[in-house]
Order: C-alpha cells, then structure tokens, then sequence
C-alpha cells in the first residue's frame, strides 16, 4: 500500500556528498525566525543549548538584517539583563545574598553627582536582593556596585562567557566587554547595564547558557570542527549561582515578565537600555528553559515588554 512506497522513497534518497553537519536545529531556528519576524522595529533572537554549546537558532527579521549580522556582532548596552552578572557578583562578594534586605528607592544619588531613577520612579521601600532583582530596581543594583572593587563586575561577567572572544568555524562573534570602572558612577552605571558595558544578543544568550549549565559552554556551530577561545574562565561558585537563578524564576513569577508563565519552568531577566542621548531605548530579554537557553532584543523596544512577547512566541512554538 501507500506506506511501502514512502518508505520506497526514503530508502533510495542518494545520500549527500559528505554533509556538513551543523548544530542549528531546523524546528528552533523556524521558531525563532517566526517570533521576531511580526515585530516592526528590527529585533533578533539568539539560541544556545547549555549542555553542548551547540548554537540552534540565529534569527534577525527583515529590519534587522538591514543593519548587518547584528545578532552576533551588535554591540548594545545590556540594560538590566546585566543585572544577572551584578546579581552573582555581589552573591559572590559575601556582602549580601537573596534573602538581605536592600532599599529600593525611586531614586538615588550615587557620589553627588548622578541621579540614578527606577523606571518611573517605582518605589518598593527595602525588600529582598531577589525581589529587588524580579521587580528591576536600578536604584538597588547601582548602589550594590558602590562598595564593589573594579574588577568584581568583570570578573563575573567573564566566568559567564561576556568578554570572551571566539573563533567559531562558520561564523564570526563578539561577546561584548564588561571594562573595570574605577570611577564609582561608571561602576553603577555599569552594575545596571548602562555605562561602558556592551553586550550582544549572542553575548546575552551565551551568559544565559552559562547561568543555566553552571559554567561557560563553548560554543559551536559545525560539529567536528572546533571553536577556539582566548580565555577558559573559571565557573562561578554554585553556592552563588544558584540563587541567581531563583531569582530569574522570580522574574516570571511575580516580577517583570509575568507574560512567560504559561510556558513552563522559564527563567531570565528583562533589560530596557538607554541609547544615544538617552531619548530611546532597546528592549531585551534573556533566560532558558530547560537545556535551551536564548536572548532576544528589539531595537528602539523602548520597553522590555516587545522583547517578553517575542519570547513567548518563541517559547510556545519550541517543540
């Protein structure tokens, strides 16, 4: 009947003259492409599988590719998906943990000379690292990095994978670059994703894979042929990890992106950052569910919220 002549068909397809094999995943990178491609302004999405490294998914709509490779060597302030590096730093410090509780003013002055505002203002008195961190309190984050030595922030980044550079057969990649600030407004700056620090959507999907395996995967595109990196860093210690991912759960559960909670165990940090004179911003959102770890930003967003949306549309459409 019909099914023995499919089965035919299959059977004497010629097999193709040694094919590459690549680790992008056609129904991933299908559901990536079909989440940014409703947006207006030029958004992309970058996917990760923690446990192999491999990169299953790059997509950029049609705004997006106007402007270049943007997924994979755009440079954009993180805003507060950086939060997540600033988070583990200070977990790591020994100076506070998820439970301490922060002031999260509307607004705070950090050395006299540069006022630092929640969005809108938003005022949650003293309350949690975690929730300080679900809610996105700039004022909280920046005055963490106050007492912070030049090189905490960095560090951190680095041991999740943001200011690594790679050499990966197939593609060309930056990371980003968290620089040590010793002026303590750039170190706040920086601690909420403003300031000097620069990250990729890649750079960001990477630093999520990071998070959710526990150390830096390497990442590849072509299977058997190998990446090379400039640095091996260090993982971060679980004792200070683990509650940094608690609270990306947060984030979904009663914090800034509460659009994700039909979608499973998804974990992450939504990100608006300034750019420019500071008129307009970038929307991002970062997390994993999962071994799938992914970023997403939409240029000139002016909010995270178009960034959650194309996470949701990703995350319903991911088999």
């Amino acid at each position: 009947g019909q099914g023995t002549e499919v089965e035919e068909l299959f059977s004497k397809a010629p097999e193709p003259a040694k094919a590459v094999n690549i680790a992008l995943s056609r129904a991933i990178q299908a559901a990536a492409e079909d989440a940014v491609e409703p947006v207006q302004q030029p958004t992309v999405l970058v996917a990760i599988q923690p446990s192999t490294g491999d990169i299953l998914a790059v997509a950029q709509n049609d705004p997006a590719d106007a402007q270049g490779a943007i997924s994979l060597t755009g440079r954009f302030p993180p805003g507060s998906t950086q939060k997540a590096v600033t988070a583990l730093a200070a977990i790591e410090s020994g100076k506070v943990n998820a439970e301490t509780p922060l002031p999260c003013p509307g607004k705070t002055t950090i050395d006299g000379r540069r006022i630092v505002p929640n969005s809108n203002e938003f005022d949650k008195g003293t309350i949690p690292l975690r929730s300080a961190f679900a809610f996105s309190c700039n004022t909280t984050f920046a005055q963490l990095a106050v007492d912070m030595p030049p090189d905490l922030l960095p560090n951190a980044a680095l041991s999740l994978g943001l200011g690594v550079d790679f050499d990966i057969p197939g593609l060309t990649t930056i990371t980003g670059s968290v620089p040590p600030a010793t002026d303590v407004v750039e170190r706040a700056e920086d601690a909420f994703g403003q300031g000097k620090v620069l990250a990729s959507p890649f750079g960001m999907a990477l630093v999520s894979a990071s998070i959710a395996k526990g150390s830096m995967p390497v990442p590849q595109l072509v299977r058997g042929k190998e990446t090379k990196a400039d640095k091996q860093p260090t993982a971060p210690p679980a004792a200070a990890l683990d509650p940094v991912r608690q609270m990306m759960r947060e984030v979904v559960d009663y914090g800034t992106a509460p659009q994700l909670k039909p979608y499973g165990d998804v974990r992450g940090k939504t990100g608006t950052a300034q750019f420019g004179d500071g008129v307009h911003s970038h929307g991002w959102f970062m997390g994993y569910r999962g071994d799938l770890a992914f970023a997403t930003l939409v240029l000139s967003g002016e909010t995270s919220t178009p960034a959650v949306e194309v996470a949701a549309r990703f995350l319903k459409a991911v088999p």
